[in-house]
């Protein structure tokens, strides 16, 4: 690296696929530099259907490429990361007027097992309606001609998959820069040197990568690029709503029955995970799950399930984001139908300029191998070795044990930490060995520690409240009594952090803020318990 470079490799981007490049980059012995803007995980990579899966429905659309890289990537997040990534039940339900056989589909599940490297049939197993009606009380009694068992795979907490992977970066000697925006590139003649960004500071790289998700073509209108889009952006929404009694710890894959689209009921904890949508969406800084798709979800979990007679009232949160799709060429097409194959752009590639690599689509399973194929095409770029890849790699860290439980800690408290946090917690199960009172709740009837606070604010790059409680200790994503404490929360973050009561209230300000951004169902549940 020479004088006048900052680093051999700057990462825009803090979600999945960014800090994934950042990882491979930095355990390849690059200097990587990462920025994101807002916080790690704050956009697409937090409102998706929270599988890890080889997309079963890309078969119909003969992306046989695509299923086989995700499959592959599946087995082998299923191996590395056995505390984040676990394997899922799934019942593919077969209902009147869908458009598929039993049988049809069979074949497609055979073919998917087969791809996988499993033997033949793998773990497809028929199901007839009244076995299906006897697995699931709640599940509609009429229409169902049978259905089909399988097994993929799921990650509950994504934003904690996004931070564990930043954490392995900077242990390999990645720099981070969290809460700052990339202005512009900077460019000499026609080539892509570096980035201009929001606090003044100009940093330069022989590579660059924009991997922003879907604010790609905003920044590359901003640096005056392009106009033409190399995106088309489309919004996926969920709602989460209380398991029913007697269902198992197994999803429900089906056609919804209003336009057809691909509809999921996967377990959560004691909650279920219902999605998604599909609509065109064109606000890169606005996405929430608006009033018609909570309606529209709602209303095709009561049509699968109704017995369980789920009502507004019941809906624990929200949650929505943005997917960058490759845009297709020719007309726009349905919004289902556009691939979710990522590319990367090189600098001879349409659209591409040198110095610059663009990463568009991606999706969390996919995450590693579009990491190791954008930092292959940056060591040609710097004419480097491409060093050791990590697909090859085992897990990196051995998962807790109750014995590694400091005895200041309650066992409730530790269970939760063993479960949003897995290995990562052991620096902050050290500081509550170190100072016992950090062990207590942050505040009484909730199963958060004071040191989670602590360890999110120093060590995992958090900066506010929301940082902290929707993507650190997953407060706000679990089903549990915060929404009427929330100042109370601020005020002890805030003693935690030697805060003044100024700025506690600036930051209980900023967090409502960020939750009516994103949540606006919750943000009235939050309102509503707080009124006077």
């Amino acid at each position: 690296m020479n004088e006048t470079q900052d680093a051999d490799l700057i990462v825009i981007g803090g979600g999945i696929n960014g800090v994934a490049i950042a990882r491979e980059a930095a355990l390849r012995g690059l200097h990587v530099h990462l920025i994101e803007a807002r916080d790690l995980c704050y956009g697409t990579s937090a409102g998706s259907t929270r599988l890890i899966h080889g997309g079963l429905r890309y078969l119909e659309t003969l992306e046989f490429g695509l299923v086989r890289e995700s499959l592959r990537e599946r087995q082998l997040l299923l191996q590395q990361r056995p505390w984040r990534v676990s394997e899922l039940e799934l019942q593919l339900t077969v209902q009147d007027d869908d458009p598929h056989w039993v049988s049809t589909l069979r074949m497609g599940l055979w073919l998917y097992e087969a791809m996988a490297g499993r033997p033949f049939g793998g773990e497809v197993r028929s199901m007839s309606s009244a076995k299906l009606r006897k697995k699931f009380p709640t599940l509609r009694p009429d229409g169902l001609r049978g259905g089909l068992r399988y097994v993929d795979a799921q990650v509950r907490y994504p934003e904690r998959l996004v931070v564990e992977l930043m954490s392995d970066a900077a242990q390999a000697g990645a720099s981070v820069d969290v809460g700052v925006r990339v202005e512009a590139l900077l460019r000499d003649l026609d080539r892509v040197v570096g980035v201009e960004l929001s606090d003044g500071r100009l940093l330069y790289a022989p590579v660059v990568v924009n991997a922003t998700g879907h604010w790609v073509d905003d920044l590359m209108r901003r640096s005056e690029s392009r106009d033409t889009p190399l995106l088309h952006t489309t919004r996926g929404s969920h709602i989460m709503l209380p398991r029913p009694a007697g269902h198992p710890d197994s999803g429900l894959y089906a056609q919804a029955r209003g336009d057809g689209r691909a509809f999921f009921l996967i377990p959560w904890g004691e909650s279920l995970w219902v999605g998604t949508t599909d609509i065109y969406h064109d606000q890169p800084n606005q996405w929430w799950a608006t009033d018609e798709e909570i309606d529209y979800l709602l209303h095709e979990a009561n049509l699968l399930l109704p017995k369980a007679d789920f009502k507004h009232a019941d809906i624990i949160l929200t949650r929505a984001g943005i997917r960058p799709l490759v845009r297709a060429q020719g007309p726009q097409v349905k919004e289902g139908e556009v691939s979710r194959a990522h590319k990367v752009v090189r600098p001879k590639d349409f659209g591409g300029e040198k110095g610059l690599l663009l990463v568009l689509g991606g999706k969390l399973t996919t995450h590693r191998s579009l990491a190791e194929e954008t930092i292959d095409c940056a060591t040609k770029m710097l004419n480097r070795g491409q060093g050791h890849k990590t697909r090859s790699r085992n897990a990196l860290l051995d998962e807790l044990a109750e014995s590694e439980r400091p005895k200041s800690l309650s066992p409730a408290i530790f269970s939760r930490i063993n479960r949003v946090y897995g290995p990562y917690a052991r620096p902050m199960l050290q500081l509550m060995r170190d100072e016992s009172e950090l062990a207590e709740p942050l505040v009484p009837g909730l199963p958060l520690a004071k040191a989670e606070v602590l360890h999110a604010m120093t060590l995992e790059w958090a900066a506010s409240l929301d940082d902290l409680f929707a993507r650190r200790c997953m407060l706000t994503t679990e089903d549990l009594p915060w929404h009427g404490r929330c100042m109370e929360l601020a005020q002890a973050a805030g003693a935690l952090m030697h805060w003044s009561d100024e700025e506690c209230l600036e930051q209980h300000e900023l967090w409502m803020q960020a939750i009516e951004r994103h949540d606006r169902f919750t943000a009235a549940k939050i309102a509503a318990l707080n009124s006077p």
